[in-house]
């Protein structure tokens, strides 16, 4: 059994996760996107995407951009970005079997 199939992933990491996805897809068409329009879409507080947010940008995942057209946007290259690394970000780190 490999790392990730022991590995927990909690539903922090996964709304983490698919916030990557939804920057990702903004990033990809040139454009930013809007915390509040990522709550309303995900369906989630702004003061919990707030913490997430922190995280991923702490960690070097995403950039914000002010002004008109603001908001965030993917900095880390889509390709390199797995689900592990989020849950470590996230998370923090876990051991296998935990």
């Amino acid at each position: 059994m490999g790392y990730a199939d022991s590995m927990r992933i909690s539903s922090k990491s996964k709304i983490a996760f698919n916030i990557l996805l939804d920057i990702a897809a903004h990033t990809k068409q040139g454009y930013a996107i809007s915390m509040p329009l990522i709550s309303q879409r995900q369906g989630l507080s702004l003061s919990y995407l707030e913490l997430i947010f922190a995280a991923l940008k702490a960690a070097g995942m995403i950039q914000s951009h002010r002004g008109p057209g603001g908001g965030y946007s993917l900095l880390a290259n889509p390709e390199n970005v797995s689900l592990k690394d989020v849950v470590r970000i996230i998370d923090g780190e876990q051991t296998p079997g935990k």
